[in-house]
């Protein structure tokens, strides 16, 4: 039985258009529209029913992330947290989707919310995804990687990214500027096989055939590797069909499942769909529980801008007890602020070194780390000279970002990492300290 499956597809600057039928794992009927306006090809497939939709890899992000644990829901509650220490910019800006390729190894790509703004509504676009992605679907549909070790690397105009999958797991990912007159796939592939773990013994590479053809030959010559490039035009019979078209056929084949893959123009967790949808319903019942106890607090209004106003006068009380020859002020406690600070300077000048209290010092550490970070401090020791915090929390990067906002507290001469180890339970354990 056959079946009439579209995508469009982006290349350079330019849109083109792909339909063909499929029957088993054979591609026939197949039509190439080449235009250079998405709505010129939209109008060519009117009487599709859905089709997908491949952009420039440049066009988004790309991202390896490993995590001790695995499962959908608890990637989800993460995934931002770590983003937010690898992307150029906030995750709130980007649309973000995931796939977990083996246990813990996830592939996350994240696309500037704006660059989504002319597909956003359209109902006919079922999945929308990067050209590296729906080529390396086209080559695991028509069953070329059969292996389940293997590197595959992809030239997209002027981005290359190389994957490298061990037992059919994500092990490696790498996205980077590419250009034909650059070393950057030489350098690229001498880091990969520097690392024995991510060593194997088949390559695939797609592409223009210009690209391709040119960088086979330096990287075998270099690294004496064997490189597969696979012909678009030995699956395809069709006198036109280029080969950097893998990534249309690709997006039109992912139409077909798109529920299990990455799409970026779905939710960015759809796996929480359900559970939104009961969070939505119970959140009416919480808004009415709100209105009762606001009517509550506010029968204490009264009584509460009583003890406000008492408060506001006590100031004034204290402030005249401790400095009774002082002349009134509007903001008693930026003079208090102003007094302290002058005492500072006084005891300082006379040589006196007034250490700050362990108190502080925790108070200073507790406010300088973000309540967003996922971390647990276990330990805390504190004297005149230095102090010591320990704890545990789920990335090296989260590590660092704690010990980097350390170094930002007043009166912090240096921090360092004195231990960092993974426990049984995958957390990571650390110990910094800090010079006062």
């Amino acid at each position: 039985m056959k079946r009439k499956i579209s995508s469009i597809v982006q290349h350079k600057d330019g849109w083109h258009g792909v339909s063909f039928s499929i029957s088993g794992h054979e591609i026939t009927d197949f039509e190439i529209y080449q235009k250079s306006a998405f709505d010129d090809i939209q109008n060519i497939l009117k009487d599709s029913t859905a089709y997908s939709v491949s952009m420039n890899t440049s066009s988004g992000y790309m991202v390896h992330l490993t995590f001790p644990f695995n499962g959908k829901r608890k990637i989800g509650l993460v995934l931002n947290n770590e983003l937010g220490d690898i992307l150029p910019f906030g995750v709130e800006d980007v649309q973000i989707d995931f796939q977990e390729i083996g246990k813990g190894n996830v592939l996350s790509v994240a696309i500037p919310k704006d660059t989504l703004d002319g597909f956003r509504g359209n109902k006919k676009i079922n999945i929308l995804t990067l050209n590296t992605l729906a080529a390396l679907h086209a080559l695991r549909w028509l069953t070329i990687m059969t292996l389940t070790d293997y590197a595959f690397v992809n030239i997209d105009g002027n981005t290359a990214s190389i994957m490298v999958f061990k037992e059919n797991r994500l092990k490696y990912l790498r996205q980077f500027f590419y250009s034909p007159e650059s070393d950057s796939l030489i350098d690229a592939f001498e880091e990969l096989l520097s690392r024995k773990e991510l060593i194997v013994t088949t390559y695939y590479m797609i592409g223009s055939n210009k690209d391709v053809n040119a960088e086979k030959e330096r990287i075998e010559k270099n690294f004496n590797v064997e490189i597969n490039t696979p012909s678009l035009k030995t699956y395809v019979k069709h006198a036109d069909c280029p080969e950097w078209l893998w990534a249309g056929i690709g997006a039109a084949l992912l139409s077909m499942n798109p529920k299990h893959e990455i799409s970026l123009l779905s939710d960015r967790h759809r796996e929480l769909s359900s559970f939104n949808r009961i969070a939505l319903s119970a959140s009416g019942v919480i808004a009415a529980i709100c209105i009762i106890i606001v009517s509550v607090f506010y029968l204490n209004y009264y009584l509460k801008e009583r003890a406000y106003n008492y408060l506001i006068s006590e100031q004034g009380r204290l402030y005249r007890s401790a400095f009774p020859k002082a002349p009134p002020v509007k903001d008693i406690g930026k003079a208090f602020e102003d007094r302290i600070k002058s005492i500072d300077q006084e005891l300082h000048g006379a040589g006196i070194n007034v250490a700050m209290p362990p108190l502080q010092v925790l108070a200073e550490i507790s406010s300088n780390i973000d309540s967003q970070t996922d971390v647990k401090l276990n330990e805390f020791v504190c004297d005149e000279k230095e102090f010591d915090i320990s704890g545990t929390t789920v990335s090296f990067a989260v590590v660092e970002k704690i010990q980097s906002n350390l170094a930002k507290i007043k009166g912090v001469k240096s921090t360092e990492t004195q231990s960092v180890d993974i426990t049984a339970g995958k957390q990571i354990r650390f110990k910094i300290r800090g010079k006062l």
